[in-house]
């Protein structure tokens, strides 16, 4: 994925969190809501939120609607993991995501 990309991304999660201002989300949650996301973007996005790297397998794909309210980053990537059936590992700074 390119940089302008994810940064156009990455913006438009941190718009759709200032629009909610009546629900604050605090420390290290998120509000995520996404009409049409493609996963591997969403856990791209969680990557750059969470200050880690992103290793995941080239061969997963979906692409949903996706809607997290001032979840904890962490959560949201155990239940995309989950709800996918995919292996979520996440150490030394490094997310990885594999089937």
């Amino acid at each position: 994925m390119s940089v302008d990309i994810r940064n156009a991304l990455f913006a438009t999660l941190l718009l759709s969190q200032a629009a909610f201002a009546n629900e604050k989300c605090v420390g290290g949650e998120l509000r995520f809501t996404f009409n049409k996301l493609d996963i591997k973007t969403a856990f791209s996005i969680l990557a750059d939120f969470s200050g880690n790297k992103l290793v995941i397998d080239p061969s997963i794909s979906w692409m949903g609607p996706l809607n997290f309210g001032c979840t904890p980053w962490r959560k949201v990537a155990e239940d995309l993991a989950r709800t996918h059936n995919l292996k979520l590992e996440i150490t030394n700074g490094t997310m990885y995501v594999a089937k």
